[in-house]
């Protein structure tokens, strides 16, 4: 009898991490970088984004921040629903944050009514890197979309397939949304 409830316990270990290993996958300093953009040139109806901090200088926009910009326009523009968070703090002069919005209105995507950009509430912090794809992929972890983030530093995120916990995100970030600003 113990002999096999042995063999059941290593047989539901082994098909659990099999399960497992396909549904998250951990993401170590670029591997995050090449992810999210296969992932985002495949998305096909939604995608939402809430990062701390998104640097996209016009002076550097061969950057990988400006990378995943330029995808996010191509998703605007193919008609995929895009909404976009981010940090805005009434005590710092985060720059960054505020040039996301003015590439936007300078790329003409003004006319397009599935994209919409927000800073979050200014009087509570929002620090998670968190985006959403097509209702079940999900990145999340330490990386900002700077420059920094996604090429140099050591940062660690996951990517998980799951529209429970997409669901969960979702849900919070849309709590979020009811105190944020929308700014385009």
């Amino acid at each position: 009898m113990k002999k096999k409830i042995v063999l059941f316990l290593i047989l539901f270990l082994f098909f659990n991490s099999i399960i497992f290993s396909k549904n998250i996958e951990l993401l170590l300093n670029k591997e995050y970088t090449y992810k999210i953009l296969k992932y985002l040139k495949r998305a096909k109806h939604e995608v939402i984004i809430s990062s701390f901090m998104w640097c996209c200088s016009p002076e550097k926009y061969g950057s990988f921040p400006c990378k995943i910009l330029d995808e996010v326009i191509h998703l605007v523009k193919r008609g995929v629903k895009v909404e976009i968070i981010l940090e805005t703090d009434i005590n710092s002069d985060n720059r960054c944050n505020k040039v996301i919005p003015l590439i936007f209105k300078h790329t003409l995507l003004k006319h397009y009514k599935n994209l919409k950009i927000f800073f979050d509430d200014p009087l509570k912090r929002s620090h998670q890197k968190i985006v959403l794809i097509d209702g079940y992929i999900v990145f999340l972890g330490s990386h900002n979309i700077t420059q920094s983030a996604l090429k140099y530093n050591n940062e660690v995120s996951v990517l998980i397939k799951s529209k429970d916990i997409y669901k969960k995100l979702k849900n919070y970030l849309e709590n979020l949304l009811v105190t944020a600003t929308e700014v385009y």
